[in-house]
């Protein structure tokens, strides 16, 4: 009954009260096992799914709150984070949360172990393998972001630009199928800093396991691609109005050295070519499908 009060608790966002009457036990037993639970499931799943990430919390907007930042899988069919950086101060911007994590710090010096470059079918460039990330992140030689929106855009730097953000649709969905499954994310969390980090760990972990398991996600559906339109999975309709988990939209610097621009280019080069680029792929970007 311990175990089931915990992840209740998660899938649900129910208060200590509602789910003390639930079981039959006080809202102060239901605190003291939610926290067991939760330390229990982060203790036991956290070396076969994430590394332990260090955190703190901020106050922004006069409430608080903790920041998550996640790398996904890039097998679609996986929409599981392989990095996670939870808690970091609310005055930074995604950029500098990453630049200060240690994960940003191997991104930066390179040591991450990546596949080396390799030539596309076709295409007699090798380009190199790279992570994908949205304006909120610098240009690095071994992370891509798109080129910004308020520049005269040529449509060869579109066409970049939209793959890069159907891409990028992988993340938004591990975020959104996590959320739809642990309801806690749909409404502000009313517990301590250091449980609500916990909270976070154990979502993050239990997720993980339950996309490893077959027909985990047969109710809650990815956005899924049909042909040159997307389809919307069903966490949209799950999540739609929810004022727990917010996307961050702030933007870090982007002082990018000349290997990176060149790294940039060379996809910009390939997407645009006969063997990179898809028959519809000018026509969706001028009519403004490049986002």
């Amino acid at each position: 009954m311990r175990l089931a009060i915990g992840l209740r608790y998660l899938a649900t966002g129910a208060s200590h009260t509602s789910l003390g009457f639930s079981f039959r036990v006080s809202a102060c037993s239901v605190g003291y096992i939610v926290r067991e639970d939760l330390e229990a499931i982060w203790m036991e799943f956290k070396h076969l799914y994430l590394p332990s990430q260090g955190s703190d919390l901020f106050i922004y907007k006069k409430y608080f709150s903790t920041n998550l930042l996640g790398c996904v899988d890039a097998n679609i069919a996986n929409y599981k984070f392989i990095v996670a950086i939870i808690g970091c101060n609310g005055s930074k911007s995604d950029s500098g949360i990453l630049e200060r994590s240690s994960f940003g710090d191997c991104l930066h010096k390179e040591t991450i172990p990546i596949p080396p470059p390799k030539a596309p079918p076709g295409y007699s460039a090798e380009l190199t393998h790279v992570f994908i990330g949205d304006q909120g992140f610098p240009l690095k030689p071994n992370l891509l972001r798109p080129y910004p929106l308020d520049l005269n855009l040529t449509d060869e730097t579109k066409v970049f630009n939209f793959p890069l953000s159907r891409a990028r649709r992988v993340v938004e969905n591990a975020f959104g199928i996590m959320a739809a499954r642990w309801r806690f994310f749909h409404t502000p969390i009313d517990a301590k800093e250091d449980l609500v980090r916990l909270i976070v760990q154990a979502a993050i972990v239990l997720h993980k396991f339950l996309m490893d398991c077959k027909d985990s996600c047969v109710r809650i559906t990815p956005d899924s691609d049909n042909n040159d339109d997307v389809l919307p999975g069903s966490w949209r309709t799950d999540t739609e109005g929810d004022s727990g988990l917010i996307n961050d939209t702030r933007r870090g610097g982007n002082n990018s050295s000349s290997r990176a621009r060149d790294v940039r280019t060379q996809f910009v080069n390939y997407l645009n070519s006969r063997e990179g680029a898809v028959d519809w792929q000018l026509e969706r970007v001028r009519i403004g499908y490049y986002i």
